[in-house]
């Protein structure tokens, strides 16, 4: 105690002391009595002090026997079983693939077989139909090596056993609080498919498919429109019944057709018709005429922007142009400059999308990544992919079909990887958000996947062209 002063409890002024810490002053007498309250708060500090410590020692000696560790326990039960089941899963899919994907390809092969013969024993063919075999042959060839001979045991992007995360809780952040993102970032689709549409083998019943490559939706009746490849014809689908829009053989009907849209304008489809080497405008009432629209031309995609423009990517040519009402040649906005890995070419360009601005994407297939094209641009912009092939989360293996939400959020069919994977904007890996689970035909599994589309309820359509079916993929949260 220092300095003088009135004492706080009885006012006298003379022998008085402050005390430090309150800066209350206090007399001869009742200084005595502060520093014994003092004293005794000191006394309740070590009090806390050794309570925590005995705490402290309790916890120690039990903490093996808490929730924290049953729950630590249980995880590691679990994730042995887990493995177990996938493991004897695997095996089960190695057995039924060595005997089913040898068939299939044997199949496809004796198709292919038989054509060969009986145009070499009519000696009637030609160019267009030399470039169909070696297509045909270069695609049986690529599904042998990667279907076939390199089946190994390989990382799954998706984690079987999740690690545990210790981690201090902290105040939970109001919803206000959060910053904006994308609505894109937060969609999620039910792990598992639905079959809408198909059987497990292919066929030419209206119940079946054989390799249906891409789809389009009118979203005003919920109409599903299924590119048939193999069966060349296309499907219709609505209220969980099919029928053949090209049954009437209009127009000697349709030969290995690869993509479909529909131009809401004029009610009709656009179909590219890929044997035929045209593309043509198909009305949706069969009293209208067919329109071969584009012809001498091997189209893998098309798109149709705002303004009614139609673009068309060209397998042959590498590139994709737009047409207007009109156009004789159509104008070039994206590659052109032969085949190629350049920023300036493209290589068998597959599926397109065009945004509000005009932009072009563009599943690169044999490039292994997507292309952005903004409109008048002379080159393109790697937005999706590394451009070398691979099964890792930056890269693709033949992306076919494509989708841009509204935060420039991409969505790819990575055929040869078996999954459909999204890309966010300027990211530089995407996620997996159905399939990865290898190929196979269970619910959760995909089989070179090629086209794909959303519904306006954001429900994920994928057209499972290897599996031979349509596969729904409900959305759960967003």
């Amino acid at each position: 105690m220092v300095g003088k002063t009135s004492c706080t409890v009885c006012s006298k002024s003379n022998g008085v002391w402050k005390c430090q810490g309150c800066s209350q002053a206090f007399c001869s007498e009742h200084v005595n009595y502060h520093q014994q309250e003092l004293a005794e708060q000191m006394d309740n500090v070590e009090n806390e002090r050794n309570l925590i410590l005995q705490t402290l020692t309790e916890h120690a000696a039990t903490f093996e026997k808490d929730a924290m560790m049953e729950r630590i326990n249980q995880w590691e039960k679990t994730s042995i079983e887990a493995i177990r089941r996938e493991a004897t899963d695997a095996r089960l899919i190695v057995t039924k693939h060595a005997i089913e994907r040898v068939d299939e390809l044997k199949s496809r092969l004796q198709k292919l077989t038989e054509d060969l013969k009986i145009n070499r024993e009519e000696n009637n063919f030609h160019e267009t139909d030399l470039y169909r075999w070696k297509t045909d042959l270069m695609q049986l060839k690529h599904d042998i090596q990667s279907k076939l001979i390199k089946m190994k045991v390989a990382k799954d992007s998706t984690a079987l056993v999740y690690k545990i995360i210790l981690e201090p809780t902290v105040p939970e952040i109001s919803k206000s609080e959060l910053p904006s993102s994308p609505i894109g970032n937060y969609k999620r689709w039910s792990r598992n498919g639905i079959t809408i549409a198909g059987e497990q083998e292919s066929g030419c019943r209206t119940t079946q498919f054989c390799n249906p490559v891409r789809m389009c939706m009118d979203d005003n009746n919920q109409t599903l429109y299924i590119v048939d490849h193999w069966n060349n014809r296309i499907m219709k689908w609505k209220s969980n019944a099919m029928c053949d829009i090209n049954s009437d053989q209009r127009l000697n009907q349709l030969n290995r057709p690869g993509d479909i849209i529909i131009d809401e304008l004029n009610d009709s489809l656009i179909i590219s018709d890929v044997g035929n080497r045209r593309i043509v405008q198909w009305p949706r009432h069969q009293n209208e005429p067919i329109k071969v629209i584009i012809s001498d031309i091997v189209c893998q995609g098309l798109a149709m922007d705002n303004c009614g423009n139609l673009y068309v990517s060209d397998y042959e040519r590498h590139e994709v142009r737009r047409w207007q009402i009109g156009d004789v040649r159509g104008t070039l906005v994206a590659g052109g400059n032969k085949c190629g890995s350049g920023l300036n070419q493209l290589d068998s360009p597959a599926g397109i999308f065009v945004d509000h601005e005009q932009s072009v994407y563009i599943a690169d297939y044999f490039n292994h990544r997507v292309m952005k094209w903004k409109d008048g641009s002379q080159e393109g912009t790697i937005v999706a992919g590394s451009q070398t092939e691979g099964k890792g989360l930056a890269q693709l293996s033949g992306p076919n079909s494509i989708l841009v939400d509204q935060s420039d959020t991409i969505y790819i069919a990575d055929t040869n990887n078996h999954r459909i994977v999204r890309w966010l904007k300027n990211a530089s890996q995407g996620t997996v958000v159905v399939g990865g689970h290898g190929h196979g035909d269970q619910s959760n599994q995909l089989y070179n996947p090629r086209g794909l589309l959303m519904d306006r309820e954001n429900n994920l359509y994928v057209a499972d062209s290897s599996n031979h079916r349509i596969q729904k993929y409900q959305i759960e949260s967003s």
